[in-house]
């Protein structure tokens, strides 16, 4: 047998999930480190107010100087238990907006970049610009 769809990359599947203007974000990145000679560790969190994390994904993109998106990073998430306390007059529970990943920096062409970060639950986004600038060596 054979699929009867064409495989697609990140960046196409993302495309076409439809953007939300308008929506109230936390985030916070909290570590960008070099922990091995191939090895860069990003973590923090993100969140959309009133919008509980648990059905949706986190996803770190590196945009070059153009606005093109160069690299999707999809982070694994984990329990942040204080920014629930800390929202706790939205009466939500943000526990999973936590979210790290790694990856080889050989993989990232040199230059400079924008970092944004991407939510979604797979029927729209909601799209952070951190206005965070790192420069890949």
């Amino acid at each position: 047998g054979y699929f009867n769809f064409k495989f697609k990359e990140e960046r196409e599947i993302l495309a076409n999930i439809p953007a939300i203007k308008g929506k109230e974000t936390k985030f916070k990145l909290e570590r960008f480190e070099q922990v091995q000679a191939n090895a860069i560790v990003m973590s923090g969190y993100a969140l959309i107010k009133n919008m509980n994390p648990d059905n949706t994904m986190t996803i770190l993109c590196f945009k070059d100087e153009q606005g093109n998106a160069a690299n999707y990073f999809i982070c694994q998430k984990y329990a942040r238990p204080d920014i629930t306390q800390a929202n706790s007059a939205d009466n939500t529970n943000y526990n999973m907006c936590g979210f790290h990943t790694f990856f080889n920096p050989k993989e990232v062409k040199p230059g400079k970049y924008l970092l944004e970060i991407i939510i979604t639950d797979s029927n729209y986004k909601v799209e952070i610009n951190t206005g965070q600038m790192l420069n890949m060596q």
